[in-house]
């Protein structure tokens, strides 16, 4: 079971990695995310988030970690955000929760990148579970550029109108002489 986040090149991505915690276990949970060669072969570290301590491999410089604890909770969200999307960052990552030696949760996401696309609205997100989890995304520009679009038809439309009133009316002219 595995969550599937898609974004466009050039925008942010929000990797989930969520679980619920026993009382007593949230000080001494630790997160740690990897990169994934395929589905099943994650070696490649990005990094590790504790309570005290957030590490990044080098040479990361578009990842970081957003950690979701509240003291009064006991479910934990620790996502890896990679921003500025490139087409390479496609692919399987995997985030390991662990708290004193045992593993809460394991959660693999696939990361799918699209072309950046004049239509294209908003990253979107598709759960092989019931959890939803959405990804940010520049939503002003995106309806700066729809707006764009529809100005753009609206023209077009317009003078294909234009045009064909003044084949008609050329016909009319022509067959009446």
């Amino acid at each position: 079971e595995f969550v599937t986040v898609s974004a466009v090149t050039g925008e942010t991505a929000e990797l989930p990695c969520s679980a619920t915690l026993r009382t007593g276990l949230g000080p001494a949970l630790k997160s740690a995310w990897y990169r994934c060669q395929n589905i099943s072969e994650c070696t490649q570290l990005i990094g590790t988030v504790t309570p005290t301590l957030k590490c990044l491999s080098s040479n990361l410089r578009r990842f970081h970690f957003r950690d979701r604890r509240l003291a009064t909770s006991e479910h934990c969200n620790i996502s890896v955000v990679i921003s500025d999307l490139h087409e390479d960052d496609a692919g399987f990552y995997k985030c390991v929760m662990s708290s004193q030696q045992q593993i809460l949760n394991t959660q693999q996401v696939y990361l799918q990148i699209k072309p950046e696309f004049v239509f294209q609205l908003a990253p979107t997100v598709d759960s092989t579970s019931t959890k939803g989890y959405a990804s940010p995304t520049r939503a002003s520009s995106s309806v700066a550029e729809t707006f764009l679009i529809s100005i753009a038809i609206a023209v077009w439309l317009g003078v294909t109108a234009v045009l064909l009133f003044l084949c008609l009316y050329g016909r009319h002219l022509y067959l009446n002489s």
